[in-house]
């Protein structure tokens, strides 16, 4: 495609802000949920509720949409390139089901699910600058969560915090520039 899709932007980026309006609205141990929500109280489950279906929700619609999209694009005679992923039905079941277990492992051992996701996206046969520019927008999504969970939580030092995202940024900018260089 020529353009981002912004429609696909927006969409992720609603889902993104609903889900973090609902762990903030939960509260936690250093932030009162400013709806009274008590951990392992009726409403803090109907909350995890609401934001599981909110997520699957908009899962099962992005599945009908990548597998419309890529009947469509067979139909006409779409020629696919290096690279490109063909959505079908097996396609868009296999790869978010690896990501998330990767998801799983990565939040129970504390590593990062780009060390899963990256090379998955490559064995797809995703070009590796696409599969680095995916991965890094995961990043950011899943990173921003963590650190409000740990905000909202009182686990976050601001002062760490400062230094920990000045690393982060610097080290992520000379990594992209190095990738593109290969």
């Amino acid at each position: 495609e020529k353009s981002t899709p912004r429609a696909n932007v927006q969409m992720l980026v609603m889902l993104f802000i609903v889900v973090l309006f609902i762990n903030i609205m939960k509260g936690g141990g250093a932030f009162p949920s400013p709806m009274g929500i008590k951990c392992g109280s009726t409403s803090f489950w109907l909350a995890n509720a609401i934001m599981f279906i909110w997520i699957l929700y908009i899962s099962v619609k992005v599945r009908s949409y990548l597998v419309r999209r890529n009947a469509r694009k067979i139909r006409v005679g779409y020629e696919f390139v290096e690279g490109d992923i063909q959505w079908d039905e097996r396609a868009t079941i296999l790869y978010p089901v690896v990501c998330c277990l990767a998801g799983f492992f990565a939040g129970m051992f504390g590593i990062g699910g780009g060390i899963v996701k990256g090379p998955l996206m490559l064995a797809m046969g995703v070009h590796p600058a696409v599969s680095s520019g995916a991965s890094a927008c995961m990043i950011l999504f899943t990173s921003f969560t963590a650190t409000t969970s740990f905000l909202v939580f009182g686990l976050l030092l601001p002062d760490y915090a400062v230094v920990c995202l000045s690393v982060g940024f610097v080290a992520t900018l000379a990594g992209q520039i190095g990738l593109s260089y290969l």
